[in-house]
This record gives structure tokens, C-alpha cells and sequence, in this order.
């Protein structure tokens, strides 16, 4: 994967951008998604260009040509849509922080690419009536801030609206066996290298998040930490904990959804964003990435 000191925007200079230098403002903030150089650092470890070509590749089996514009929801960084514009794809990016929108364009800027990037709710786009695209996807579990079945819904009638015809929307979300706890995947804690000695520190759920077997919505407790390393002695330079709310989802739930939209179909599912991973593969899946096709005008305007 690509070091994180060979990010377009690395930590320091990204953190520099959007907060003061001392480090009681970052101890103050708790939403990750308000400092962007945390998330982005931590998730640092995606094969970004691998899973683009991915995207790529499962969009064109289904629509039976190479794609030539993007829509990418929730984008945060929108280090995919930075690679696919590198591919020679409009990219448009949808983002409801104002710090993900800024960083992302930042980013976008030093990649010496271009990428529309506007802030607003995935769930009641507006944007530019003649604005099409081939696909649109929805990674990193972002689709799972949909908390109920109305979020969800409308979120894939708002897509729908800017997709070609025979346009393809990708959702990564996690895997069901969490949901059911069949595997050992709820709780994930990894760490990222920085420059002079220093480690990110990042947590993404743990055993006391709390689960509501109801709505189907665990509360994930998400800690990111900044602190140096190599001695006993390590030194806690900056921290931030939030719980963030995401809604589980089931493989039939993500097909009854979709049909509840009147606009989609479910036409393939991956349990990684790696074409040769099933999503049955009790083994090796640990994502659901669901694949929806538009449904033709005709069908669409039968269900409106």
C-alpha cells in the first residue's frame, strides 16, 4: 500500500489547513470526519488505483462498455475518484462535511487532476440537470449512515437521478457476518506510520459497542490517536473518540431495498473489492459489495 508520507496532502500539512498548530484544537473536536487528515491517514492502507480498476471492471461487464464519469458518494478524501480522474473519468464527488469537501479538492489539486467536488446530503442531490454518469458508488461503509429504510431508499432514488440509463451504483458496506457474529470482524484496530517517530493509532468498533437488534444500528466507538513510538516511554501527542451510528445490513435487505426504490436491481455481490472474492467466501470475504443496475425507463415509470 502507499506510505503515508507519500500522500498528495500528508498529515502535517493537511492538519495545518484546516486547524490551528497547538494540539488542544484537535483534542477538542469530536468528529473524525471534521479532521480529515485522520481518516485519511488511517484508511491510508486501501489499495486505491487496485480497487478503482475494480470499479472499473465491474462496471463495464455490466453495461458492456468502458465507463467514462463517476459519481462518488460520501467521498471523504475521494482518493478513488482521485484515480479514476487519473484514468481520464469525469469524476463528481458528494461529500455533506465542508472539511472532507476542502481536503478532498486539496487533494484533487495536488494530484494536478480535476474532480467536481460539492457538498451536500447523498440523499437529496442537487445537482446540475444535465449531469450524467455511468456509475456511482458509495465505499467505505458510508452507505451505512443510512439508518433507516426512508435513508436508504431515497439515497438510491437521489443517485439514480444522475445515472445514465443503463447506469451502475457500487456499495461496499460491512460483511453480514458481523451482523450475526458468525466471525471475529466487528471490532478492527490498525496502525499507520508517520514521519519522525510518530504512529496513527486508529480503533473502529470494540466489544462494548453497543447493538440495537431492532433497528439494526450499532454504535461503533472510533478512537484516533497521534503519539510517538520506539520507547517505553511513548508520548500521547493527540487523541479524538467519537461513537458513530451505522445501520448492519443483510444481503437480502440490500436486494429488498433496492427494489423498494423502484429505480434499481441487485445484480452481483463481492465479498471484497476484488472480483475474485464471493460473497459467500466464509474465508476471505470480509465486505459486501453490492453491484445495482438502473432499471430501464420503462420499468422505472411502471413503479413511480
Amino acid at each position: 500500500p502507499e506510505d503515508s508520507l507519500e500522500l498528495a496532502v500528508d498529515y502535517d500539512s493537511a492538519r495545518r489547513g484546516f486547524r490551528s498548530n497547538d494540539i488542544e484544537s484537535i483534542q477538542g473536536v469530536r468528529d473524525v470526519y471534521d479532521v480529515p487528515c485522520f481518516y485519511d491517514v488511517a484508511f491510508g492502507f486501501r489499495e486505491y488505483s487496485a480497487e478503482s480498476s475494480f470499479l472499473l471492471d465491474v462496471v463495464q461487464k455490466h453495461i458492456g462498455r468502458a465507463p467514462l464519469s463517476s459519481l462518488e458518494l460520501g467521498a471523504g478524501p475521494a482518493r478513488h475518484s482521485i484515480e479514476l480522474a487519473k484514468k481520464g473519468l469525469r469524476c463528481t464527488c458528494v461529500d455533506a462535511n465542508e472539511n472532507m469537501v476542502a481536503y478532498g479538492t486539496k487533494i484533487a489539486r495536488a494530484a494536478n487532476v480535476a474532480t467536481k467536488y460539492v457538498q451536500q446530503d447523498m440523499r437529496s442531490l442537487e445537482l446540475s440537470p444535465d449531469t450524467q454518469h455511468d456509475f456511482a458508488f458509495c465505499l467505505l461503509g458510508t452507505f451505512q449512515h443510512m439508518l433507516t429504510n426512508q435513508d436508504a431508499v431515497d439515497c438510491l432514488r437521489s443517485a439514480a437521478q444522475y445515472l445514465a440509463e443503463d447506469g451502475i451504483m457500487v456499495i461496499e458496506v460491512s460483511h453480514p457476518q458481523e451482523l450475526f457474529s458468525l466471525g471475529d470482524v466487528s471490532a478492527e484496530e490498525w496502525v499507520r506510520e508517520l514521519e519522525d517517530g510518530r504512529v496513527l493509532s486508529a480503533q473502529w468498533g470494540s466489544p462494548d459497542d453497543i447493538f440495537d437488534p431492532i433497528t439494526q444500528v450499532r454504535e461503533s466507538n472510533v478512537a484516533f490517536s497521534v503519539e510517538t513510538t520506539g520507547t517505553e516511554d511513548a508520548e500521547m501527542l493527540e487523541s479524538m473518540v467519537q461513537v458513530a451510528f451505522q445501520r448492519m445490513f443483510t444481503a437480502q435487505e440490500m436486494d429488498a431495498l433496492a427494489r423498494a426504490s423502484g429505480v434499481f436491481t441487485v445484480v452481483d455481490m463481492y465479498g471484497d473489492m476484488e472480483s475474485k472474492v464471493d460473497i459467500g467466501d466464509v474465508d476471505n470475504a470480509f465486505r459486501m459489495v453490492v453491484v445495482l443496475k438502473k432499471r430501464a425507463p420503462a420499468e422505472i415509470a411502471s413503479v413511480s
